[in-house]
Protein backbone atom coordinates (compact mmCIF):
# COMPACT_ATOMS: atom_id res chain seq x y z
CA UNK A 1 0.00 0.00 0.00
CA UNK A 2 1.63 3.44 -1.39
CA UNK A 3 1.11 6.81 0.17
CA UNK A 4 -0.96 9.73 -1.55
CA UNK A 5 1.31 12.10 -3.04
CA UNK A 6 -1.06 14.22 -5.53
CA UNK A 7 -2.97 17.34 -4.24
CA UNK A 8 -6.34 15.84 -3.54
CA UNK A 9 -6.57 12.95 -1.54
CA UNK A 10 -9.71 11.02 -1.31
CA UNK A 11 -11.36 7.50 -0.05
CA UNK A 12 -13.11 5.23 -1.86
CA UNK A 13 -12.60 3.36 -5.31
CA UNK A 14 -11.46 5.41 -8.33
CA UNK A 15 -10.92 3.53 -11.01
CA UNK A 16 -8.41 0.55 -10.30
CA UNK A 17 -7.42 1.77 -6.89
CA UNK A 18 -8.83 2.23 -3.53
CA UNK A 19 -8.04 5.11 -1.16
CA UNK A 20 -7.91 4.59 2.44
CA UNK A 21 -7.55 7.17 4.89
CA UNK A 22 -5.25 5.92 7.93
CA UNK A 23 -3.86 7.34 11.21
CA UNK A 24 -0.49 9.04 9.79
CA UNK A 25 -1.69 9.64 5.85
CA UNK A 26 -3.63 9.07 3.00
CA UNK A 27 -2.57 5.98 1.25
CA UNK A 28 -3.29 4.08 -2.11
CA UNK A 29 -3.44 0.49 -2.98
CA UNK A 30 -4.94 -1.51 -6.15
CA UNK A 31 -8.16 -3.51 -6.58
CA UNK A 32 -7.32 -7.15 -6.70
CA UNK A 33 -7.93 -9.06 -10.05
CA UNK A 34 -10.86 -11.03 -10.22
CA UNK A 35 -10.08 -14.30 -11.01
CA UNK A 36 -11.99 -16.35 -13.79
CA UNK A 37 -11.53 -20.17 -12.86
CA UNK A 38 -12.00 -22.72 -15.43
CA UNK A 39 -15.09 -24.70 -15.52
CA UNK A 40 -12.86 -27.73 -14.32
CA UNK A 41 -11.54 -25.99 -11.46
CA UNK A 42 -15.53 -24.66 -10.18
CA UNK A 43 -16.01 -27.96 -10.35
CA UNK A 44 -13.63 -29.10 -8.27
CA UNK A 45 -14.29 -26.50 -5.80
CA UNK A 46 -18.11 -27.82 -5.45
CA UNK A 47 -17.21 -30.81 -4.49
CA UNK A 48 -14.12 -29.98 -2.03
CA UNK A 49 -17.02 -27.62 -0.30
CA UNK A 50 -19.41 -31.46 -0.47
CA UNK A 51 -16.34 -33.09 1.15
CA UNK A 52 -16.26 -30.66 3.95
CA UNK A 53 -20.26 -30.94 4.71
CA UNK A 54 -20.21 -34.56 4.40
CA UNK A 55 -17.25 -34.59 7.15
CA UNK A 56 -19.21 -32.23 9.68
CA UNK A 57 -22.17 -34.36 9.07
CA UNK A 58 -20.10 -37.49 10.37
CA UNK A 59 -18.99 -35.37 13.21
CA UNK A 60 -21.97 -34.43 13.90
CA UNK A 61 -23.56 -37.66 14.03
CA UNK A 62 -21.11 -39.33 15.63
CA UNK A 63 -20.23 -36.76 18.99
CA UNK A 64 -20.66 -38.61 21.49
CA UNK A 65 -18.08 -41.69 21.00
CA UNK A 66 -15.41 -38.74 19.91
CA UNK A 67 -12.65 -38.88 22.57
CA UNK A 68 -10.38 -35.73 23.02
CA UNK A 69 -7.96 -37.23 21.14
CA UNK A 70 -10.02 -37.39 18.21
CA UNK A 71 -10.18 -33.60 17.48
CA UNK A 72 -6.76 -32.67 16.67
CA UNK A 73 -6.45 -33.80 12.82
CA UNK A 74 -9.71 -35.26 12.41
CA UNK A 75 -11.35 -32.82 10.47
CA UNK A 76 -9.20 -32.54 7.97
CA UNK A 77 -8.22 -36.14 7.65
CA UNK A 78 -12.32 -37.19 7.40
CA UNK A 79 -12.96 -34.16 4.96
CA UNK A 80 -10.02 -35.76 2.99
CA UNK A 81 -11.30 -39.33 2.73
CA UNK A 82 -15.00 -37.89 1.75
CA UNK A 83 -13.78 -35.78 -0.90
CA UNK A 84 -11.85 -39.26 -2.14
CA UNK A 85 -15.12 -41.23 -2.00
CA UNK A 86 -16.94 -37.87 -3.99
CA UNK A 87 -14.02 -38.33 -6.27
CA UNK A 88 -14.29 -42.01 -7.31
CA UNK A 89 -17.85 -41.38 -8.54
CA UNK A 90 -18.72 -41.71 -12.64
CA UNK A 91 -16.03 -38.68 -13.87
CA UNK A 92 -19.02 -37.29 -16.05
CA UNK A 93 -20.87 -36.18 -13.32
CA UNK A 94 -17.93 -34.09 -12.01
CA UNK A 95 -19.40 -30.58 -10.12
CA UNK A 96 -22.34 -32.83 -9.15
CA UNK A 97 -21.64 -36.12 -7.53
CA UNK A 98 -22.08 -36.63 -3.92
CA UNK A 99 -21.34 -39.23 -1.29
CA UNK A 100 -23.80 -41.25 -2.57
CA UNK A 101 -22.10 -41.50 -6.19
CA UNK A 102 -19.12 -42.79 -4.70
CA UNK A 103 -17.07 -45.87 -3.43
CA UNK A 104 -18.79 -45.51 0.35
CA UNK A 105 -16.94 -48.53 2.00
CA UNK A 106 -13.18 -46.71 1.42
CA UNK A 107 -15.15 -45.11 5.13
CA UNK A 108 -14.75 -48.65 6.23
CA UNK A 109 -11.37 -48.66 8.87
CA UNK A 110 -10.97 -45.00 9.16
CA UNK A 111 -9.36 -44.02 12.32
CA UNK A 112 -10.30 -41.25 14.50
CA UNK A 113 -7.05 -40.95 16.48
CA UNK A 114 -3.76 -40.05 13.90
CA UNK A 115 -1.34 -41.21 16.55
CA UNK A 116 -2.95 -45.05 17.51
CA UNK A 117 -5.00 -47.36 15.47
CA UNK A 118 -7.79 -49.72 16.92
CA UNK A 119 -6.80 -52.70 16.12
CA UNK A 120 -4.15 -51.79 18.03
CA UNK A 121 -5.53 -52.34 21.35
CA UNK A 122 -7.04 -55.91 20.75
CA UNK A 123 -5.98 -59.40 18.68
CA UNK A 124 -9.66 -59.27 17.04
CA UNK A 125 -11.92 -56.65 16.54
CA UNK A 126 -15.94 -57.45 16.69
CA UNK A 127 -17.77 -58.82 13.98
CA UNK A 128 -20.56 -56.53 12.09
CA UNK A 129 -22.64 -57.32 9.79
CA UNK A 130 -26.45 -56.95 8.07
CA UNK A 131 -28.67 -59.38 7.74
CA UNK A 132 -32.61 -59.69 6.69
CA UNK A 133 -32.11 -55.67 7.13
CA UNK A 134 -30.54 -55.48 10.86
CA UNK A 135 -27.61 -54.81 11.43
CA UNK A 136 -25.50 -57.07 13.99
CA UNK A 137 -22.29 -56.55 16.03
CA UNK A 138 -20.83 -59.70 18.00
CA UNK A 139 -18.52 -59.31 20.31
CA UNK A 140 -16.18 -62.34 21.66
CA UNK A 141 -15.67 -63.42 25.21
CA UNK A 142 -12.84 -61.41 27.12
CA UNK A 143 -10.08 -62.22 28.94
CA UNK A 144 -7.43 -59.69 29.37
CA UNK A 145 -4.23 -61.36 28.58
CA UNK A 146 -5.98 -63.23 25.79
CA UNK A 147 -7.73 -60.53 23.32
CA UNK A 148 -6.04 -57.03 24.95
CA UNK A 149 -2.52 -56.17 23.14
CA UNK A 150 -2.04 -52.72 24.41
CA UNK A 151 -2.91 -51.61 27.96
CA UNK A 152 -1.30 -48.81 30.01
CA UNK A 153 0.11 -50.00 33.36
CA UNK A 154 -2.17 -48.58 35.90
CA UNK A 155 -5.31 -49.76 34.05
CA UNK A 156 -7.91 -51.54 36.13
CA UNK A 157 -11.07 -51.26 33.42
CA UNK A 158 -11.54 -51.26 29.51
CA UNK A 159 -14.05 -49.36 28.45
CA UNK A 160 -15.59 -49.81 24.93
CA UNK A 161 -17.52 -47.67 22.73
CA UNK A 162 -20.32 -48.49 19.95
CA UNK A 163 -22.45 -46.25 17.92
CA UNK A 164 -25.00 -47.39 14.75
CA UNK A 165 -24.97 -44.63 12.51
CA UNK A 166 -27.71 -44.36 9.16
CA UNK A 167 -26.50 -40.87 7.49
CA UNK A 168 -28.56 -39.57 4.65
CA UNK A 169 -25.60 -37.45 2.37
CA UNK A 170 -28.26 -35.76 0.08
CA UNK A 171 -30.59 -34.13 2.59
CA UNK A 172 -27.76 -34.23 5.72
CA UNK A 173 -29.98 -35.63 8.21
CA UNK A 174 -28.74 -38.46 10.71
CA UNK A 175 -30.12 -41.30 13.33
CA UNK A 176 -27.27 -42.85 15.59
CA UNK A 177 -28.15 -45.27 17.65
CA UNK A 178 -25.62 -45.24 20.68
CA UNK A 179 -24.90 -48.32 22.78
CA UNK A 180 -24.20 -48.31 26.24
CA UNK A 181 -20.92 -48.13 27.45
CA UNK A 182 -19.27 -51.89 28.24
CA UNK A 183 -16.66 -51.18 31.07
CA UNK A 184 -14.81 -54.60 31.61
CA UNK A 185 -12.68 -55.09 34.77
CA UNK A 186 -9.08 -56.45 34.51
CA UNK A 187 -10.12 -59.54 36.91
CA UNK A 188 -13.32 -60.06 34.96
CA UNK A 189 -14.23 -62.97 32.23
CA UNK A 190 -16.40 -61.21 29.68
CA UNK A 191 -18.92 -64.25 27.98
CA UNK A 192 -19.39 -61.91 25.00
CA UNK A 193 -21.94 -59.48 23.89
CA UNK A 194 -23.88 -59.23 20.37
CA UNK A 195 -26.02 -55.63 19.59
CA UNK A 196 -28.44 -55.73 16.60
CA UNK A 197 -30.93 -52.99 15.33
CA UNK A 198 -32.77 -52.86 12.37
CA UNK A 199 -32.28 -50.80 10.08
CA UNK A 200 -34.55 -47.62 8.92
CA UNK A 201 -36.70 -48.04 6.23
CA UNK A 202 -35.15 -45.22 4.40
CA UNK A 203 -34.56 -44.74 -0.04
CA UNK A 204 -30.93 -44.01 0.20
CA UNK A 205 -28.85 -44.10 3.22
CA UNK A 206 -25.10 -44.86 4.50
CA UNK A 207 -24.75 -47.00 7.35
CA UNK A 208 -21.79 -46.59 9.69
CA UNK A 209 -20.86 -48.34 12.54
CA UNK A 210 -17.77 -46.88 15.23
CA UNK A 211 -16.13 -48.53 17.95
CA UNK A 212 -14.02 -46.49 20.56
CA UNK A 213 -11.80 -47.36 23.38
CA UNK A 214 -10.19 -45.97 26.12
CA UNK A 215 -9.33 -47.52 29.95
CA UNK A 216 -9.81 -46.65 33.56
CA UNK A 217 -8.11 -46.66 36.91
CA UNK A 218 -9.62 -47.23 40.01
CA UNK A 219 -9.29 -47.02 43.96
CA UNK A 220 -11.99 -48.24 46.65
CA UNK A 221 -14.11 -44.95 45.92
CA UNK A 222 -13.67 -43.72 42.30
CA UNK A 223 -12.31 -44.38 38.43
CA UNK A 224 -10.95 -42.06 36.17
CA UNK A 225 -10.51 -42.30 32.36
CA UNK A 226 -6.30 -42.33 31.42
CA UNK A 227 -5.94 -39.12 30.05
CA UNK A 228 -3.47 -40.57 27.75
CA UNK A 229 -4.37 -40.28 23.36
CA UNK A 230 -1.64 -43.52 23.01
CA UNK A 231 -4.32 -45.31 25.05
CA UNK A 232 -7.67 -43.83 23.14
CA UNK A 233 -8.67 -45.01 20.04
CA UNK A 234 -11.50 -45.44 18.08
CA UNK A 235 -12.17 -46.36 13.96
CA UNK A 236 -15.44 -47.22 11.52
CA UNK A 237 -15.57 -51.05 11.65
CA UNK A 238 -18.22 -50.56 8.85
CA UNK A 239 -19.40 -48.74 6.07
CA UNK A 240 -22.54 -49.91 4.13
CA UNK A 241 -24.25 -48.09 1.11
CA UNK A 242 -27.89 -48.86 1.15
CA UNK A 243 -30.55 -48.40 -1.68
CA UNK A 244 -33.71 -49.13 -1.04
CA UNK A 245 -32.60 -51.18 1.29
CA UNK A 246 -30.35 -53.48 -0.87
CA UNK A 247 -26.73 -53.19 -0.33
CA UNK A 248 -25.11 -51.14 -3.33
CA UNK A 249 -21.87 -52.70 -4.82
CA UNK A 250 -19.30 -49.90 -5.63
CA UNK A 251 -18.11 -50.64 -9.31
CA UNK A 252 -15.15 -48.64 -10.39
CA UNK A 253 -15.53 -46.65 -13.91
CA UNK A 254 -13.65 -48.48 -16.58
CA UNK A 255 -11.11 -46.00 -18.18
CA UNK A 256 -11.85 -45.13 -21.58
CA UNK A 257 -9.36 -46.36 -24.23
CA UNK A 258 -8.26 -43.96 -26.50
CA UNK A 259 -8.63 -45.14 -29.98
CA UNK A 260 -6.26 -44.00 -32.63
CA UNK A 261 -8.78 -42.18 -34.50
CA UNK A 262 -9.22 -40.47 -31.00
CA UNK A 263 -5.82 -39.22 -30.68
CA UNK A 264 -4.92 -36.02 -31.33
CA UNK A 265 -2.77 -35.38 -34.77
CA UNK A 266 0.30 -32.43 -34.58
CA UNK A 267 1.80 -30.90 -37.31
CA UNK A 268 4.83 -32.68 -37.13
CA UNK A 269 5.61 -36.08 -39.23
CA UNK A 270 8.53 -38.35 -38.61
CA UNK A 271 10.70 -39.28 -41.47
CA UNK A 272 11.53 -42.61 -41.04
CA UNK A 273 15.48 -43.14 -42.22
Amino acid sequence: MGEQTGLISYSGKLGNTVGVRKKGGNFVRTVPKSVNMSENSFKSAKEFGYGSTACALIKTAFDPLMLRPFKGTLHNRLSEVMRKVIRSGPITMKGNRNVFDGDLSLLKGFEFNDKVRLNSFFRTLPEVGLVDKELRLSLPKFIWEELLTKVPAKANYVVLGFGFGFLDFKNYTYQLELAPELRIGKEEHFSGASLSFPVPDTEEQAVLVMMNVFFESATEKYRSKIDNQLYQGGAFLEAIHLLGGEVVTFENEEPHEVSEEDKPVGSLVWKML
